[in-house]
């Protein structure tokens, strides 16, 4: 059962304008005398707000405005005095805008007839505390109860976040919300009936029968055609039904299914998204997501983009050039442009291989193993790929591992952006005990301090590894955390004695826990000859040798760079892992004379107890032999007792047999 909700409704206005009749017809039904001001009322949870006890206070305009504890009010004014209505701005509204309380404008004895002040709509535009205007009458019970359900309904299910009531459409952000929910149940252009049943069943618990289908259809599409194609609703349609509930005052619906996804309501009254703050690698459950795109949006094996911004009413991450804006790093280094070329709608870092390549760009871009001063230093090969706008209905299909590639490489770069963008293709959140994706951050601290403060990651694949790797500049004044990495590679160049002093300073503060190696790069411009293979790099070797590190990988001997990094990436320590971590030789051995004192403690103690026993045995053995010696001649005596006690009773016997 949901816990009640106490709230606490005010209503206000001018004298005389109905405001204790409007209450004592709510709670007798029946419109008759009233006094100059109720007494506060106390209304029960009911069947159509069975969470909410309400309070309604009367107010008097003897008394001051006390909106202290108030939840909502109902602001009355006399449809036949216009003063009443002058006051709503002049008076009350103020007052209630200080505290931005939700508030109702209730337009009494609408029995006698007259439309609405024409100012009407200019208040509701500017107040957006106000949620709507009802028009009542007590004497015929005209909208009564709505209007008091109304006044608590809004606190639950406010409408400010959902509707503009000036120009009677959704907010964006809420059409944004909607279309998730409707790209959650369908991957099609429709949504078929059995899946809006789906939709129903899950937040009401209850599908909908055929009847009730082709009713809500006939509503629907005579408000607007578009609503349906071959006799399914299309995402207009879909909007067009939470519209439908919220101008029928039913806001309950739009919120059951906005609160089940994570949806609240600011302070400001605007829907906020859920809290996607997530420490760590994207969560598995949104790159099983991804994933299953290849089916939702694609063939099976592919992904098609143009289905995917048909969804969410946008571009992909990588094609929004603003989407990375204010990041702590930003996606492809040199390639990262922002696609402001002709017919260009962005970049994207993925494997090589994509079908999209254009011709703007070789058609063989190949790295060599060097690991240099740019974000293109993987073999594997993580490479722009410029992407042609496509046109309405064009497919452009990516494969399914490089589209997961990509968002991995988004999340790195901005991962609560991502995490909402995930969520509006229509991915449900995080839920408690969320584990991680798997895939391998390496950090690459190259460059000297006159390079720029520029930080670059891109994304690349070796074997069944993502491995998404970020470049920082030594100059850069904010290299990351430590944590967020599971190695980090320090690049020297020889001739550079800057840079060495640097990688060494800066291996020295980095935590002995954590993997790091260093890479070697040969400038060319010494000579150095095979009896110096080392050349000006003797400090860095120094440093590994009495740290027990790996020695610095030299990026022109070595044959496949990756491989060799996610090697040290996913090191643990072990005798044939390469040693990332200082001193872990020394650890081993300190670990293992620690076990063989242990064992041998053990065995000592075991040795010690043995004895012990033996002796407690031995002593035991004696005494025992003493109490078995004991037990024999006290058996021995009992044994003649006995003997002497049956020789006795024999004689008594026979005495008293010859007696007889």
């Amino acid at each position: 059962m949901d816990e009640i909700r106490e709230i606490r409704v005010l209503v206000l206005g001018d004298e005389g304008v109905g405001k204790s009749s409007l209450i004592s017809t709510y709670v007798s039904q029946i419109f008759s005398p009233v006094p100059p001001k109720m007494i506060p009322i106390l209304v029960p949870p009911s069947h159509a707000l069975p969470s909410v006890r309400a309070t309604i206070l009367d107010s008097s305009t003897a008394d001051p405005i006390d909106l202290n504890g108030i939840d909502s009010a109902v602001l009355v004014y006399d449809l036949h005095r216009q003063s009443t209505f002058e006051s709503l701005e002049r008076v009350y509204l103020p007052i209630i805008a200080e505290r931005n309380i939700p508030t109702i404008l209730c337009a009494s004895k609408v029995d006698k007839g007259t439309n609405p002040p024409p100012a009407l709509l200019s208040l509701l535009s500017k107040y957006k505390f106000v949620h709507c205007c009802i028009s009542v009458s007590s004497k015929t019970l005209l909208q009564i109860n709505e209007l008091f359900l109304t006044s608590m309904a809004i606190i639950l299910y406010p409408l400010p976040p959902l509707f503009d009531l000036t120009t009677s459409e959704l907010k964006p952000l809420a059409v944004k919300a909607f279309l998730r929910i409707y790209r959650m149940y369908t991957s099609l252009k429709t949504l078929p009936d059995s899946s809006l049943n789906t939709f129903q069943t899950h937040y009401f618990s209850a599908p909908l029968l055929s009847d009730d289908i082709l009713g809500l259809k006939k509503i629907v599409s005579k408000s607007s055609p578009s609503s349906l194609s071959n006799g399914d609703f299309t995402k207009e349609g879909f909007l067009n039904i939470f519209k439908m509930f919220i101008m029928r005052n039913q806001l309950e619906m739009p919120w059951t299914v906005l609160k089940a996804e994570g949806y609240a309501v600011t302070e400001e009254l605007t829907l906020e998204c859920p809290d996607f703050k997530w420490k760590g690698r994207m969560p598995a459950s949104a790159e099983r997501f991804l994933e299953g795109m290849k089916d939702g949006c694609g063939d099976g094996k592919g992904v098609d983009i143009q289905r995917v911004v048909e969804v969410i009413e946008g571009g992909v991450p990588w094609e929004e050039g603003f989407f990375f804006e204010g990041c702590w790093s930003g996606v492809g280094g040199e390639l990262g442009r922002s696609g402001e070329e002709e017919g260009m709608a962005g970049s994207i870092i993925v494997p090589p291989g994509s079908p999209r390549r254009t011709p703007t760009q070789p058609q063989q871009q190949q790295y060599d193993s060097r690991l240099d001063d740019s974000t293109a230093l993987l073999d594997g090969g993580s490479i722009l790929l410029e992407g042609e706008e496509g046109s309405e209905g064009e497919e452009r299909m990516m494969p399914a591992d490089e589209f997961v590639d990509a968002y991995i490489l988004s999340y790195d770069v901005a991962p609560v952006k991502t995490l909402r963008h995930i969520h509006a293709l229509g991915w449900r959140g995080i839920k408690e005990g969320e584990k991680e994706s798997k895939y391998i951050r390496i950090r690459v601290l190259t460059g000297d301090s006159s390079t720029g403060d520029k930080i670059l990651s891109v994304v690349s694949r070796y074997r069944n590894n993502r491995v998404v790797v970020t470049t920082v500049p030594w100059g850069s004044q904010d290299k990351g955390n430590d944590d967020d990495f599971d190695l980090t590679v320090f690049v020297i160049v020889e001739g550079r004695d800057a840079v060495i002093e640097e990688a060494l300073e800066c291996c020295r503060n980095l935590g002995r826990e954590k993997r790091r190696c260093f890479v070697r790069l040969e400038d060319g411009s010494v000579d150095l000859g095979e009896s110096n293979a080392a050349g000006r790099c003797e400090a860095v070797v120094k440093h590994c040798q009495e740290r027990d590190l790996e020695t610095p990988f030299i990026s022109e001997e070595e044959g496949d760079a990756v491989a060799w990094l996610v090697e040290c990436a996913t090191s643990e320590g072990g005798e044939s892992d390469k040693r990332v971590k200082p001193f872990e030789k020394e650890r081993r051995q300190a670990l293992k004379r620690r076990k063989m004192f242990k064992y041998g403690a053990g065995f000592v103690g075991v040795l010690v107890l043995g004895v012990a026993g033996l002796t407690v045995w031995k002593k035991n053995a004696r005494v025992k032999s003493l109490l078995e010696g004991i037990t024999d001649a006290i058996g021995i005596s009992n044994k003649s007792v006995s003997a002497r006690t049956g020789a006795t009773t024999t004689t008594s016997a026979s005495i008293i047999k010859n007696e007889s």
